[in-house]
């Protein structure tokens, strides 16, 4: 049994790589990866360094000259073309002649080697990295095959990193068994109640006791962290291990890492993480903390496995389908990308993906959001497949409601006024509504879209509420209700009110397509009055699902009529069977996140 608090410093965790590997740790820079192949060495691969930066085109012309084509041409022509591509274009002596080293050559030169195993030669069973190489080259320098038709020479079998992991679902079909968060300080943003990643924390430690936690925190923070969580400093008895990290770690474990089972005959938690662990949508920006910490997570308990494919675990969601028992991986298509930058095909992602996180199905979801946990979140009940999905209406008429007595015990709007504008708002007539709402507001401001500190402050509630969070929900609410709304005569707005209209009346569209995906897979959507935009986000679907207890964010503040609504809508959909626990997460939800980006749960077998 474990005792409520245990600690596993950095000190604590065996040394596994050499001195040369913990020096590149400590110098790894924030920053896409020049070379295209990098992966960071953790795990079982802490011993294999892959070189960060582009070779010097000075000393090693010929690395530059592979590395140059590896950047252009390998998103576009797949892995296999792009190796072929550089056999042709490089003089033969001047590569190695040797398999070790002209395997360490590609990998040099920004080559995802690792990749090369999934590729089997048609005369061949089976194949390694080395082998792969040698095939591709004698094709081409020996038989002439053109670049182009290299690929129709291979067949595709990716291999699971780990044969026996499976993703774990989050479908509310499992209850949780642990529990995993990240904590970039010992500090509160303002205080209880905030909602922040201290306060997150706090709550959690507080409310689920039956679970174990594991707190990744950084490593000069463990006595502050100790005394803000530990048994008796709240009402929390939970089993805690703290594991640590030299580096930066930001709040969002979710994304460094997807938790799952290990071997079907006995299951044991387990975590696989990707390549490398990531930031942006765009590309792939390469955060050092999130990374390495995973040496650290697999010394508290769960097994913990790297995958050579990349991805950001918001967005992907595991459920099981009750009418046919399948597996499903629901992906974001940023995930995609992500891999077909790495020289696989679209159809070759789908199916690694299929096989590393052991489903029997991928199905690509358009990135309305960031990720798509802030679309959508999912519960199963018997053959019940709910959805929760943003209503972007009824997020608009929350806010705007919420808007009124601020504006009347500033004595800016009459009781009579906010009455008129709080039946407009029920009646969805929001032209009428913003028309008596927005004027005392705007008579305030110093610029278009722009009020005072000390006007925004009138909009908090309580000493952990943000005003300036609060006053940019509401102007939100007010341009989507202008923009998808009201009537509106584009061409008498200027250039960039349009473009700005446009782009919102378009993320209404794409998010519409998403929900009619989700009805076309078969489940019931239950809309939310809830957004998603940023750090102005008022994100309700971003929770936790479990069989029994199910995490629902709340906002706090002026905006907690919208957390009491949105928790009478959960209840009502789920019954009572389900207890709804609600976790405040407004800090959180100011930095462009949520309680699902926050909580990584591991589900009991």
């Amino acid at each position: 049994m474990l005792s409520a608090l245990t600690f596993l410093a950095a000190a604590d965790i065996p040394a596994k790589s050499s001195s040369q590997e913990i020096f590149a740790r400590e110098t790894y820079p924030e920053a896409r990866p020049p070379l295209r192949g990098f992966r960071a060495p953790i795990l079982d691969h802490a011993d294999e360094l892959w070189p960060f930066n582009l070779p010097d085109v000075d000393s090693t012309p010929e690395l530059h000259a592979a590395s140059t084509i590896i950047q252009t041409q390998l998103a576009s022509d797949g892995l296999l073309s792009t190796t072929a591509q550089i056999f042709a274009a490089l003089p033969s002596k001047t590569l190695p002649a040797d398999a070790a080293g002209l395997l360490d050559f590609f990998k040099r030169a920004g080559l995802p080697i690792d990749l090369l195993a999934a590729f089997i030669p048609s005369d061949q069973p089976s194949t390694s990295p080395a082998a792969t190489l040698q095939s591709i080259q004698s094709l081409v320098l020996h038989d002439h095959v053109p670049a182009s038709q290299i690929a129709s020479r291979f067949s595709f079998a990716f291999q699971p990193s780990a044969p026996g992991f499976a993703i774990a679902c989050e479908d509310g079909t499992s209850d949780f068994a642990q529990i995993r968060l990240q904590l970039p300080s010992a500090r509160y943003w303002q205080g209880l109640g905030d909602g922040g990643a201290v306060d997150i924390a706090r709550q959690l430690t507080e409310r689920i006791s039956s679970a174990r936690f594991l707190i990744g925190i950084p490593s000069d923070q463990r006595e502050a962290i100790e005394q803000l969580l530990a048994p008796g400093a709240h009402a929390s008895k939970a089993s805690v291990t703290y594991f640590s990290s030299s580096l930066t770690l930001a709040q969002w474990a979710q994304d460094n890492g997807k938790p799952g089972f290990i071997s079907a005959a006995s299951p044991k938690l387990a975590t696989i993480v990707p390549r490398y662990a990531s930031r942006g949508e765009d590309g792939a920006t390469f955060i050092p903390g999130e990374t390495f910490i995973a040496d650290a997570l697999a010394e508290t308990g769960p097994t913990v496995i790297q995958s050579p494919l990349l991805f950001q675990g918001g967005n992907l969601l595991a459920y099981h389908q009750p009418s046919t028992g399948k597996k499903i991986l629901l992906i974001g298509e940023a995930e995609l990308y992500r891999n077909i930058a790495l020289g696989l095909s679209q159809d070759q992602v789908l199916q690694a993906f299929c096989s590393e996180f052991n489903v029997d199905q991928c199905i690509t979801l358009p990135a309305v959001s960031f990720h798509i946990d802030f679309e959508l979140s999912i519960h199963i009940q018997g053959n019940r497949m709910l959805a929760f999905v943003n209503d972007q209406t009824l997020a608009t008429q929350a806010i705007l409601s919420c808007t009124l007595q601020p504006l009347v015990s500033l004595q800016l709007l009459s009781n009579e006024s906010a009455l008129e504008a709080a039946q407009a708002i029920r009646n969805k007539n929001f032209e009428s509504a913003l028309s008596i709402i927005m004027p005392p507001i705007m008579d305030q401001a110093v610029s278009p879209g722009r009020v005072p500190l000390s006007f925004a402050k009138n909009f908090a509630v309580g000493s952990s509420d943000s005003g300036v969070g609060n006053m940019q929900r509401i102007l939100l609410a007010a341009d989507l209700a202008t923009a998808c709304n009201v009537p509106l005569d584009l061409n008498d707005i200027d250039p960039d009110t349009q473009t700005y209209f446009r782009a919102l009346r378009r993320l209404q569209s794409d998010r519409a397509a998403l929900q009619h995906q989700l009805e076309d897979l078969g489940f019931v959507l239950v809309p939310i009055p809830s957004l998603a935009d940023g750090s102005r986000c008022l994100n309700y679907v971003n929770m936790v699902q479990g069989k029994t207890r199910l995490l629902l964010p709340a906002y706090g503040g002026l905006f907690s009529p919208v957390d009491a609504q949105v928790r009478q809508i959960v209840q009502d959909k789920l019954g009572a069977d389900v207890q709804i626990v609600q976790i405040l997460t407004g800090e959180t939800q100011r930095r462009q996140g949520g309680l699902h980006c926050a909580v990584s749960a591991y589900y009991e077998p």
